[in-house]
């Protein structure tokens, strides 16, 4: 098979489209000479002139308007299979494993805006916070809310800022609120160490739920004071369905982690995984 150059039917291509070898060199970002050198060699490859060169210009021979019409179909069919092919690249279904509690309240509310961006990507998220072996399962990523980095396949998205939340009503009756949390009180007690607050440990009551949904669903509705998470309660403040009355807010001293397989990551997982970054980066 003796296939043209195709740098020179690129070439030959752009001149023919604009008729003239100095507009052709000018768009291709070539020079008037390279365009000339090129055309040539297509006319050497065929045998045949291909342009009439005019005073102003060049114009199609008979055989070169017949290669025109071959290599403008070409391009188009070309053009047409990339387009295609960069879609079915970044089309299909991310699988994430991810704590509840980040799921409803963080990556719910944002997820409209990844559906906006890039509508040829369903993402399945499974709420859990069992330990997931990412190289044995079907998942892309897995997001952990932990005190350390789970190993090098992982990245910190952000860290939780703490300070007590509740019902906008309760804010004039702090004093005497039930303390909301589940059976690891670590939130808790940073808070109130920070804050020199320890007796209010002894002076409360206790409401134990064993999911951090339940609890915030608890300080909805007036039960008692939660240890808000501001990152992941920013909804919930902004729309003044949750207070946070105090002014002081602490850094949590765990994460919540983006790990990923130890093998390549397949298109659609590469642009949420970096769509995740840039959501975490911009809060």
């Amino acid at each position: 098979m003796s296939l043209p150059p195709m740098k020179a039917l690129a070439a030959f291509e752009a001149a023919a489209r604009l008729g003239s070898f100095t507009r052709a060199a000018h768009e291709l970002h070539l020079t008037h000479g390279a365009i000339s050198r090129q055309i040539a060699q297509l006319e050497q490859h065929f045998g045949l002139p291909l342009f009439t060169r005019l005073a102003r210009g060049v114009s199609l021979t008979e055989v070169g308007a017949c290669l025109y019409q071959t290599v403008e179909e070409m391009l188009k069919k070309l053009s047409s299979l990339s387009s295609e092919l960069r879609i079915n690249a970044s089309t299909g279904q991310v699988n994430i494993s991810l704590t509840p509690a980040l799921g409803a309240h963080w990556l719910l509310p944002r997820l409209r805006r990844f559906y906006a961006s890039h509508p040829h990507i369903s993402v399945q998220l499974n709420a859990s916070l069992a330990v997931v072996d990412l190289d044995n399962a079907h998942y892309d990523f897995a997001i952990r809310d932990l005190a350390i980095a789970p190993g090098p396949q992982s990245v910190l998205l952000f860290r939780d800022t703490l300070t007590p939340v509740c019902h906008p009503d309760l804010v004039a009756s702090l004093d005497t609120q039930p303390l909301l949390h589940d059976t690891n009180r670590e939130p808790w007690l940073h808070w109130l160490q920070a804050t020199g607050h320890m007796e209010w440990l002894d002076a409360r009551q206790h409401i134990v739920l064993n999911d951090y949904n339940l609890i915030i669903e608890a300080a909805q509705n007036g039960m008692g004071v939660a240890m808000g998470r501001i990152e992941l309660l920013a909804d919930l403040l902004g729309s003044g369905r949750l207070a946070a009355p105090f002014s002081m807010r602490i850094p949590s001293q765990r994460g919540h982690y983006l790990v990923q397989p130890s093998r390549a990551l397949r298109k659609p997982a590469e642009v949420f995984g970096a769509w995740l970054l840039a959501m975490a980066a911009s809060q």
